[in-house]
């Protein structure tokens, strides 16, 4: 959230006293005249740029009430509406709300604004007209004429951005590849053309979006740093629409259900977890081409469990996997995109799980984080040191005597769904830093995408959450590399990739074949010999 001070207090003052000005020239229409386009668009541009200032001081209550007028303002002109007693008495509650609320800003109060009070009423007043006076305009036509609105709503796009060019410059590369893109669409097979006008466009919607992105890094407060985020339900539209797409070319008999609990992440996990999504459909309805009399239904459910996502792909298909015992590895023989998704995963340090346990209709199921700054952690007890540990790494914590152990040599596994898990204790992994371990209880199951290590552990405590920090200095190096700081504690955080890597490492050894007779030593002081045995490493 922003925080107003003496300059942009009064760029704020000006942008409502604008807002104002053109809700006024709304109230000098009589009853029964039609709307004006030069009017209506210019109180429709104030509306958005408004809605988007009071939505980074945190005034949502205001910033909603604003986004239901402009809803409100444009469908009237798209069904032909009059101005009428109902539009003006919206407006000028409008109007009296906003004039006592630029005064009570330019004298300081801002916080004293009461926008629950001021704007619920509004809200519920425009919601009837909207659900009232437009159930007709439900239909292809009002679409139709939706879709032609916001078109013609390009052409003053560029207003408030005079002397912009970059802002104009985007909108109007954006506008091209919408344009291409609806041209491929109706035209699969006479579009191909069109591809090398929509990479030209694309590309420079890029390019000027980052230089926009320069730009706004540069505004607001010096202690605020600039950190696009994505709304959850903006990511699963887009995978919906490259669901929609595919099943379109390519004639899937398959349809697409999304649950999904009310979140927003940053930009850069976004990207990524729209990726392993769409690799997950992909695939699924990929398997499913050779069944078309059978309709696939996939649903895709995500949970937000603070800082991280629990996502789980689930679908009526064959279970491909589930059919026959497979090792892991090979997986990538029925799911191609899993090669892509495990890369992504473990950049992320997120969990995989393919094979679903028995009676689970989960085809696939992972954590993903919502930003990369801030994580919850669970703070366990291992070897009598407490450690921090990404919640979204570990599967989960089990007790030692509900576990099904094996034993070999110099080796041990515990057997879940069907699979040997290795298990260690912490003083093995990290043999240098940590000394003889303490009575262990607990198996912690930690890993990234689909391998698994379980850690031996004396007890789990409570799950914080908190910001990684670099660990430069310390005893873990082996398993570490950041530090988490609660107050005046400070926890090294187990690194679940080079938890993976000493547990390969180990398995290798363990599983060195020995080389007989290969070393003799001639004990000090004795007339015998001692044959010894000697791995390779």
């Amino acid at each position: 959230m922003v925080e107003l001070n003496t300059e942009n207090r009064q760029l704020f003052g000006e942008q409502v006293n604008d807002h104002i000005e053109k809700l006024n020239e709304l109230m000098g229409l009589t009853s029964g005249e039609s709307f004006g386009g030069d009017n209506i668009r210019k109180v429709c541009l104030a509306t958005k740029l408004l809605v988007g200032s009071t939505r980074m001081l945190g005034l949502s209550e205001w910033s909603r009430t604003l986004d239901m007028l402009k809803q409100l303002l444009e469908r009237s002109v798209v069904a032909g509406r009059s101005w009428d007693e109902l539009l003006s008495q919206v407006v000028s509650e409008i109007l009296e709300t906003e004039e006592q609320a630029v005064a009570e800003i330019l004298t300081g109060d801002v916080e004293a604004i009461d926008t629950t009070g001021s704007f619920g009423g509004l809200q519920r007043e425009i919601d009837v007209i909207l659900k009232e006076v437009f159930d007709a305009d439900t239909g292809s036509d009002a679409g139709m004429k939706s879709a032609s609105l916001s078109i013609k709503k390009n052409e003053y796009l560029d207003e408030p951005a005079r002397g912009f060019s970059t802002m104009r410059k985007l909108m109007e590369s954006l506008e091209r590849v919408s344009k291409g893109f609806a041209e491929y669409i109706e035209s699969p097979a006479r579009g191909e053309d069109k591809f090398g006008e929509i990479e030209h466009s694309f590309g420079e919607s890029r390019f000027l979006i980052g230089l926009v992105e320069n730009i706004l890094k540069r505004l607001g407060s010096s202690n605020r740093s600039f950190l696009p985020t994505v709304t959850g339900a903006t990511v699963l539209e887009g995978v919906r629409d490259f669901f929609n797409l595919h099943s379109r070319l390519r004639g899937w008999n398959a349809c697409l259900e999304t649950l999904a609990d009310e979140f927003s992440m940053e930009q850069d996990p976004a990207s990524a977890l729209a990726q392993v999504l769409e690799h997950c459909l992909f695939d699924t309805c990929r398997m499913h081409e050779c069944k078309r009399d059978a309709k696939l239904e996939v649903k895709v459910t995500v949970k937000d469990e603070g800082s991280f996502l629990v996502v789980t792909c689930s679908d009526n298909g064959a279970d491909f996997m589930c059919d026959s015992e497979v090792d892991r590895e090979d997986a990538a023989a029925f799911y191609p995109g899993l090669l892509s998704i495990r890369t992504i995963l473990k950049r992320w340090m997120g969990l995989l799980s393919v094979e679903p346990e028995k009676g689970n209709a989960a085809r696939f199921r992972f954590t993903f984080p919502l930003s990369g700054r801030r994580t919850t952690y669970r703070i366990i007890t291992a070897s009598a040191k407490q450690f921090a540990v990404q919640a979204r790494s570990v599967e989960s914590i089990t007790e030692m005597n509900d576990s099904e152990f094996i034993r070999e040599i110099n080796k041990q596994y515990v057997i879940r769904a069907g699979e040997r898990i290795p298990v260690y204790r912490l003083d093995e992994l990290a043999a240098e830093e940590i000394g003889t371990a303490g009575d262990d209880s607990q198996v912690m199951f930690v890993g990234l995408a689909d391998e698994r290590v379980g850690i031996m552990i004396e007890r789990e405590n409570q799950r914080v959450e908190g910001i990684v920090e670099q660990l430069t200095e310390g005893n873990w190096a082996s398993l570490t590399k950041q530090c988490l700081h609660l107050g005046e504690d400070e926890f090294p955080v187990i690194d679940a990739r080079l938890v993976l890597e000493k547990a390969r490492y180990l398995n290798r050894l363990d599983n060195i074949e020995e080389e007989t007779g290969s070393f003799v030593c001639m004990e000090e002081g004795g007339s015998g010999c001692n044959e010894e045995t000697v791995p390779r490493v």
